[in-house]
């Protein structure tokens, strides 16, 4: 049985429909963000903070492998501490 991209909703827990680099930063969100998570695009190190997170309250991981999702929304993705390459998965 086939089903219809349409069929789809779009919430948190949904497909991305678009995935854009991201300007790692200290002290700055991601333009437009939050966005619904992050995707590993080459392996590295990675430091983000989510939504309800204070900017002094980062989630770090490290060796984290491509193809690796998060289980977080986000907001700002942390120079310090990211050497992963990293895209977004949006609506």
């Amino acid at each position: 049985m086939a089903s219809k991209l349409s069929e789809f909703s779009t919430n948190t827990s949904s497909f991305g429909a678009k995935g854009l680099a991201i300007a790692k930063s200290d002290s700055a969100d991601i333009a437009g963000g939050p966005v619904k998570a992050i995707t590993v695009t080459a392996a590295g190190s990675l430091s983000f903070i989510p939504p309800g997170n204070a900017d002094n309250d980062p989630i770090s991981y490290a060796d984290v492998p491509v193809g690796f999702i998060p289980p977080y929304q986000v907001r700002r993705v942390k120079s310090t501490g990211t050497t992963a390459t990293v895209r977004t998965i949006e609506d």
